[in-house]
């Protein structure tokens, strides 16, 4: 008898204490993350046309933005929907927004030149933003999830590198290597709306607390006066969680 009463304590002692490590195990519902990252930004559409004079010569071409250096950098949390996956999270954060521009098919009094470059091509700016975004995490193993998410942000932008006139350097061709001195658009680069409204979508694999993210954000607004186009931003992400409660 007394080794019966035995055997039923312990199994249930077992049981219970299976229980409370079965409950030590559940996953974390809510994170705060942050996450810093880099990458190449431009302008979606963005094309002009160039006129002007040089020593009384016409000079004729193509203005076109080209990807340059990014960055970015926010804290969010995140909390769980249901038990499949799901989830909700918002972000706060900074980074750049701005463009990079190069001439094409320059000519000066209809001689094509070659190798004309902006002294200052970048016009860039900061911008604090807000993204509420929803997402899905897959489990693949205990401590690694793949997660997919999308979201919009809104934003205003700060003003770092304005570009009031543009000059022309290392032009060589038909009339030799004399530089050009032209100030050509001296609109360009002021911003023309300093806020921003657009979409992100992304994916990322989570190691445990480690992340590693690549997403893409589209801005819907004009970023400068002149050519128009909008703020687009390709960037790879690493952050970290810490965990809340379960």
């Amino acid at each position: 008898m007394l080794v019966a009463a035995f055997i039923s304590t312990a199994t249930s002692a077992q049981i219970v204490m299976s229980r409370s490590v079965y409950k030590q195990k559940k996953p974390y519902k809510a994170n705060f993350y942050i996450k810093a990252g880099i990458g190449t930004e431009g302008a979606l559409g963005m094309e002009s046309h160039l006129y002007s004079y040089n020593y009384g010569l016409i000079v004729e071409g193509k203005v076109n933005t080209v990807s340059h250096f990014a960055y970015n950098l926010s804290l969010g949390f995140d909390r769980t929907i249901g038990q499949q996956g799901a989830y909700w999270a918002v972000e706060v954060g900074g980074g750049s927004r701005g463009v990079a521009f190069e001439a094409k098919d320059v000519t000066i009094g209809g001689t094509p030149v070659s190798n004309v470059e902006f002294n200052d091509p970048n016009c860039s700016a900061f911008l604090i933003h807000l993204m509420p975004q929803f997402g899905w995490k897959f489990q693949v193993s205990d401590n690694i999830k793949i997660d997919t998410h999308i979201g919009a942000f809104a934003g205003i932008s700060l003003p770092i590198n304005e570009i009031h006139s543009i000059e022309y350097i290392n032009s060589t061709g038909a009339l030799g290597n004399t530089p050009l001195h032209s100030n050509v658009i001296d609109y360009w680069g002021d911003y023309e709306d300093m806020f921003d409204v657009g979409a992100q979508i992304g994916i990322g694999l989570w190691i445990d607390r480690f992340n590693i993210d690549l997403s893409y954000r589209q801005g819907f607004f004009e970023m400068l006066e002149g050519p128009d186009g909008m703020a687009n931003k390709l960037f790879l992400s690493i952050g970290y969680a810490i965990p809340l409660h379960k």
